[in-house]
């Protein structure tokens, strides 16, 4: 899955900090 999926299904985060919470909790929900 290309990683500017996981950023356009975040719209909270700021860009810069590639929002590794955010980014983890879909990762985690969808790969596991």
């Amino acid at each position: 899955v290309p990683a500017n999926l996981f950023y356009d299904l975040s719209p909270g985060c700021i860009e810069g900090l590639h929002c590794f919470l955010i980014l983890g909790a879909y990762f985690n929900g969808w790969l596991l």
